[in-house]
């Protein structure tokens, strides 16, 4: 499972049968799968504590004083945590949200493109130019920077931060999207590629994963493999 929207679907089959749930969401802490009342969700995704920090601290860097956070609803409440968590570091940096946009999910939209449109317009009476996406799926942010770019909320007087959520995943994305984010700042986690272990895996990842889907191009392993 690598959202907690997945995770939760997943709490039914668990509860009868006692199958072991492995997440690779991140979250904030380990209090998510406490809500949900699974002793047998095993979190194995990032802490989102540590990207908020890298966020504080480039938001402090620049001295932007106001920011304005964008997320895709869960309906889970992880979002609402990350974006306590924003909240108070930026309030450390002396910093603060001006406003949080919060975008519906993608599977919930009949007409995403125009959909985001409207809810984008929400933001032209705002002052900060400064856009920290918190979560959001792959669709969601395909939609997302195309409507900004074509709004004008993307250029050289804005900035754009965005987390693993996204930036961990480019490589699996079709490459036409790729000059929509052009200068946005991205966050990820780190790992070495020079270590034995990763590359013993690697090769075998690779080998494995070419013999299974011969007509792709790119066979690094990525975050989820890892």
């Amino acid at each position: 499972m690598d959202t907690w929207q997945q995770s939760a679907l997943a709490d039914e089959i668990e509860d009868q049968a006692q199958v072991p749930v492995l997440s690779l969401a991140a979250s904030a802490s380990v209090r998510p799968s406490r809500q949900l009342g699974r002793p047998t969700l095993i979190q194995m995704g990032s802490n989102v504590s540590e990207q908020i920090r890298c966020i504080s601290a480039i938001v402090h860097s620049y001295h932007w004083r106001r920011v304005i956070a964008i997320y895709e609803d869960d309906a889970y409440g992880g979002n609402v945590e990350m974006l306590t968590l924003l909240s108070e570091a930026l309030q450390r940096v002396g910093s603060e949200i001006e406003y949080h946009l919060s975008l519906p999910p993608i599977s919930s939209l009949s007409d995403p493109r125009g959909d985001v449109h409207q809810e984008l317009l929400k933001l032209l009476s705002t002052q900060s130019r400064v856009f920290i996406v918190l979560q959001s799926s792959l669709p969601m942010a395909t939609h997302l920077f195309q409507e900004a770019g074509r709004m004008d909320f993307v250029g050289k007087d804005s900035a754009w931060i965005i987390t693993d959520s996204i930036s961990s995943f480019l490589d699996s994305m079709d490459t036409s999207f790729i000059p929509y984010m052009e200068g946005a700042l991205g966050i990820k986690s780190y790992y070495s590629k020079s270590n034995r272990p990763f590359l013993e895996f690697s090769a075998q990842f690779q080998k494995k994963f070419k013999s299974e889907n011969p007509e792709e191009d790119n066979a690094q392993p990525g975050i989820h493999a890892l």
